[in-house]
């Protein structure tokens, strides 16, 4: 099985989900480039950087593969012609991609109250993605029940309790 590896970028200096900018025409351009070891590079009009600086201002947030259980109509219209904007159709939908610090809502019976509600981790003595609270692997979680995506541990931290 192939999966993509895909990031998004938090950037705590601004505390917004990174966007490059590609305006070098007017002396604006930044862009986050990841080496083949993780370490975080800034691209800019002046050049790279990647001092302590940039790897402190920056949080990687990994795309685990995995999709949740999100239906197309459960979309907003903002997030449907964003979808389609990408060249994608309404039937390639599968659900929101799932994300290292993404907080799901698990819709089961078998996970009522407080447990319902996790924060995606990943396991590195594991090597697997995990949602916390409900110390299930995603994987499993994802077999047996409606996973939904929430928030994120940067914008919605009041969802974590």
């Amino acid at each position: 099985m192939n999966r993509e590896i895909k990031y998004k970028v938090w950037d705590k200096l601004k505390k917004e989900w990174f966007k490059p900018t590609y305006k070098a025409y007017k002396g604006k351009l930044e862009e986050v480039l990841i080496s083949p070891s993780g370490y975080i590079l800034l691209r800019t009009i002046d050049g790279l950087d990647a001092t302590d600086k940039v790897q402190e201002r920056f949080e990687l947030m990994q795309y685990t593969g995995l999709k949740d259980s999100t239906k197309w109509g459960q979309l907003t219209e903002k997030e449907q012609k964003e979808w389609i904007n990408n060249g994608k159709t309404k039937e390639e939908w599968k659900g929101k991609e799932i994300c290292k610090g993404d907080i799901l809502k698990l819709n089961e019976e078998e996970y009522a109250g407080d447990e319902n509600i996790g924060v995606v981790e990943w396991m590195e003595q594991y090597c697997f993605w995990n949602i916390s609270k409900v110390e299930d692997g995603l994987g499993d979680v994802l077999d047996c029940c409606w996973v939904e995506i929430i928030g994120n541990i940067h914008e919605n931290k009041e969802l974590i309790k």
